[in-house]
């Protein structure tokens, strides 16, 4: 029986919803025979977004797997526990470093975008190319901001706990993975001595991204931590 409090399975829930709303948006353009620059914009983010939606869902439906084999117990190293006031401080070190890598985020979609729109200006009405890559900028840019609003709002009521396993971990609600059918490889894990201390993995995409994880040892698991480390560099 999966365990209902998944939040990965949710998040693949709202992409489906994502992908029906503007699957939804996609059809009105054609039963409504919308036409113009109008009607090629709707067309264009309905296509993209529905399957931009599909994909995503499917995606995160995959993972939601790996995360109810931990919660049932299941094909982990270990799972640690933490005291409230040392895992607040642990997300709230956690959220700044990631406020700061979105913000690094969101210039490269911006470029991308910027350049996307010197391309298709050849083609189509600047201001439209215009609008559509000012669209996906800010959408981009307002699901990252979501994205903390939430996470901070969300998990700050829940236990700290991490799962470690061979070939992924979940910490802090989040779920990483490098099996190979995830298209990522595991790069390295280091013990560092800080406080608390915590193991810090890293793995690698498809893209040029290394990813990092920082894991704080439990008081009292810091042989243990050490143990887990070496076995990964075995």
């Amino acid at each position: 029986m999966k365990n209902r409090d998944n939040p990965v399975r949710t998040t693949a829930y709202i992409w489906w919803i994502v992908a029906a709303v503007f699957l939804i948006l996609l059809a009105a353009s054609f039963l409504l025979d919308i036409g113009g620059a109008v009607g090629v914009l709707v067309i264009m983010v309905g296509f993209l977004m529905t399957f931009t939606g599909i994909g995503v869902a499917v995606y995160y439906m995959v993972r939601a797997d790996k995360v109810d084999q931990f919660l049932d117990g299941k094909n982990f190293l270990v799972h640690w526990t933490y005291p409230a006031d040392e895992w607040q401080k642990f997300m709230e070190n956690e959220y700044a470093a990631e406020k700061r890598a979105d913000i690094w985020r969101l210039v490269v979609v911006a470029v991308i975008f910027g350049i996307l729109a010197v391309i298709f200006g050849a083609i189509w009405p600047w201001i439209w190319v215009v609008c559509i890559a000012l669209f996906f900028t800010f959408l981009f840019g307002g699901s990252y901001l979501l994205n903390h609003w939430y996470q901070r709002r969300k998990y700050a009521g829940y236990p700290g706990e991490a799962y470690i396993g061979n070939d992924a971990i979940y910490v802090n609600r989040r779920l990483h993975v490098w099996t190979a059918g995830s298209l990522a490889s595991f790069g390295s894990a280091q013990y560092r001595e800080e406080k608390p201390p915590s193991i810090l993995f890293t793995y690698n995409t498809s893209s040029p991204i290394s990813w990092t994880v920082r894991v704080p040892v439990p008081q009292g698991q810091e042989a243990k931590a050490r143990e887990l480390v070496a076995q990964f560099k075995t």
